[in-house]
């Protein structure tokens, strides 16, 4: 079985379990096979959190300090 079956699988094992306690998601909002995807203001990949780079635009901008 590939990763690709294997999650799969898993999401459907997730669907039936959320069906079954009368759960629903907004499938246009939901994200499937991305490397990395939004949540809550940053970005999760498997390599960790990171935060979004227009949200610490302003802070990158900064200047050095000096003393």
């Amino acid at each position: 079985m590939t990763d690709v079956e294997i999650y799969l699988q898993h999401l459907r094992q997730v669907f039936e379990v959320m069906r079954g306690d009368k759960l629903y998601t907004n499938l246009k909002k939901c994200i499937f096979c991305a490397p990395e995807i939004p949540v809550l203001g940053s970005y999760v990949s498997t390599e960790g959190v990171r935060a979004d780079p227009e949200k610490i635009k302003a802070i990158c901008a900064w200047p050095v300090p000096q003393d």
